[in-house]
C-alpha cells in the first residue's frame, strides 16, 4: 500500500517516489483514525517532524466531538495593533475557551518572515490563534503535533550550551594560584576553610604582587 500511495499522482509532490515516509503517514493515520489519503494530503515534514495543515487542524478539532458548534474568532485592531481571538465552546462544561495572537506578537516570534503576514496578516493569525487554542485545550486532537507553519519557525539545530557551573570564592580562585603542584602537609590539614588558605598570609613581596597581577585583587582585598 505505502508503494502504491507513493507513485501516484494524488498524494502531494513532497510525498511522492518516498515509500517509508507513506508508510509513516499511513501509521498516523490509524492512530488519529483518519482515511490515509486525507492524512497525507494535510501533513509535512519540516526538519524531520510531521506538522499539519491549519485548514486540517481546525477541522479535526470542528469533527472532534470535543466543541459544541465550531472554532470561531473575534478580530479587532488594524495594521500592527491586529488581534485575533479564537474561540470555541467545551461541549462537556460548555465553558468557552480562548486563545489571541496579535501582529505584535507575530514580529516579537519572527513570524512575519513569511510574506503572508503582509499580504493576508488576518488570514494568518486565525491559523496561529487556533493552532495555539488546539494546543492549550485539544492537544489529543493532534496527537501533540504542531503545524508545519509553526515548525517552521522553531529554530534549527540544538539550543545554544550555557556555563552552569557556580562560581568560586575569590579566595578559592586565589588558593588555585598560589598551590604548588604538589599538595603540601599543611594544605592537607582538615583544619583549613571551606574556601583554602588564606594566600596573603606569606612574606614573600614579590610572590603577593605576582598574585595581585594575576588576579587583579589587592592584599587588602
Amino acid at each position: 500500500w505505502a508503494q502504491a500511495f507513493s507513485q501516484t499522482q494524488l498524494v502531494p509532490a513532497h510525498m511522492r517516489g518516498k515509500p517509508a515516509d507513506c508508510l509513516i503517514a499511513m501509521n498516523i493515520a490509524e492512530r488519529l483514525g483518519e482515511d490515509a489519503m486525507s492524512v497525507m494530503q494535510s501533513i509535512y515534514f519540516v526538519a524531520g517532524k510531521a506538522g499539519w495543515s491549519a485548514s486540517y487542524m481546525i477541522a479535526r478539532i470542528n469533527s472532534s466531538g470535543l466543541i459544541r458548534g465550531r472554532v470561531t474568532w473575534d478580530v479587532a485592531g488594524k495594521g500592527k495593533d491586529l488581534e485575533v481571538t479564537a474561540k470555541a465552546t467545551l461541549a462537556d462544561t460548555g465553558d468557552v475557551v480562548t486563545a489571541t495572537t496579535s501582529m505584535q506578537m507575530a514580529m516579537a516570534e519572527g513570524w512575519v518572515s513569511n510574506k503572508k503576514y503582509q499580504s493576508m496578516p488576518e488570514v494568518m493569525l486565525r491559523y496561529r490563534s487556533a493552532a495555539l487554542l488546539q494546543r492549550l485545550y485539544f492537544p489529543e486532537v493532534m496527537l501533540g503535533m504542531k503545524t508545519a507553519e509553526e515548525l517552521e519557525d522553531e529554530p534549527s539545530g540544538p539550543p545554544p550550551m550555557v556555563d552552569v557551573t557556580p562560581p568560586r570564592s575569590a579566595s578559592a580562585m586565589l588558593a588555585e594560584f598560589a598551590a604548588p603542584s604538589q599538595p603540601t602537609a599543611m594544605q592537607e590539614s582538615s583544619d583549613l576553610p571551606p574556601d583554602g588558605p588564606n594566600v596573603f598570609d606569606i612574606d614573600d613581596e614579590a610572590a603577593v604582587a605576582n598574585l595581585e597581577n594575576r588576579t587583579g585583587i589587592k592584599r587588602e582585598d
